[in-house]
């Protein structure tokens, strides 16, 4: 997709894919996967990145599981990140952020899924009606409906009007 990179100082800029997991508009559990990629020259440090997946939060008593938040390497090589993902609920939008010491270097990939719902008892949300909801797109793809912020600056993706 064009237009979705905002490269920031000095580089090519960070890419972000999404993929749906659960593909249904009523579900009781919003689920999908995200890869970030860093094609750039510099290393960025995972504690500066803040993800937001917009979406019409009618979850009462949020909860978030993070799955598999690995790095993978230019060679193909992947480990887990040391520290962990936290989530920030906003009304219209989910922030994942980066509690990690870790960089994500030159050509590496950061993956992980989101499973998002009600606790303890989880109620239907209508997918439909939600920014950065793409049912169609059911393996990794460039998604600019998410937002990828490095510090403050927007380094990814197009925010709602």
């Amino acid at each position: 997709m064009q237009g979705c990179s905002h490269p920031q100082p000095g580089g090519e800029g960070m890419t972000l894919k999404y993929m749906v997991k659960a593909k249904e508009n009523s579900v009781p559990y919003v689920h999908f996967a995200v890869e970030i990629n860093n094609p750039d020259d510099q290393a960025i440090a995972l504690a500066d990145l803040h993800l937001r997946y917009y979406f019409k939060n009618d979850l009462t008593t949020p909860a978030t599981d993070f799955y598999s938040p690995q790095i993978r390497t230019s060679n193909g090589t992947t480990h887990g990140v040391d520290g962990s993902l936290t989530a920030t609920y906003m009304p219209t939008y989910l922030e994942v952020n980066f509690t990690s010491s870790s960089s994500l270097m030159t050509k590496e990939t950061l993956l992980f899924e989101v499973h998002m719902h009600s606790d303890p008892s989880p109620g239907m949300h209508d997918q439909s009606m939600d920014y950065s909801f793409s049912a169609a797109t059911t393996s990794l793809t460039a998604w600019c409906k998410i937002a990828l912020y490095q510090s403050s600056a927007l380094a990814w993706g197009t925010p709602p009007p």
